[in-house]
């Protein structure tokens, strides 16, 4: 496999974005040159309802032991179908003596 040139991938990426903002679907040929089912879009990627877990807001706070089943039961109540934990959080918080 040959290694792809910076130019080749952003060539490759505006080749993509142009497909996705046309709403071109992405089909392959099936047996005998007839396109095959297209590739299934779902709905909650265009819409996500997203739960930020930060370090000083629950299920964190008031102490840092992280509860799976409290992460979850606030997740079901705002009505949420994705959580996302930020990895830098705790670096901004707490500065690390590394510098």
């Amino acid at each position: 496999m040959e290694p792809v040139t910076r130019r080749e991938l952003l060539e490759r990426a505006a080749v993509a974005w142009a497909a996705v903002v046309s709403g071109a679907s992405l089909e392959r040929a099936g047996a005998e040159g007839r396109p095959s089912a297209p590739v299934a879009v779902y709905d909650w990627i265009r819409q996500p309802r997203i739960l930020l877990a930060e370090a000083y807001n629950p299920p964190f706070y008031p102490s840092f032991d992280y509860d799976a089943e409290k992460a979850l039961a606030i997740a079901r109540e705002l009505n949420a179908d994705s959580l996302r934990y930020p990895a830098a959080s705790y670096y901004a918080y707490f500065p690390t003596k590394t510098r």
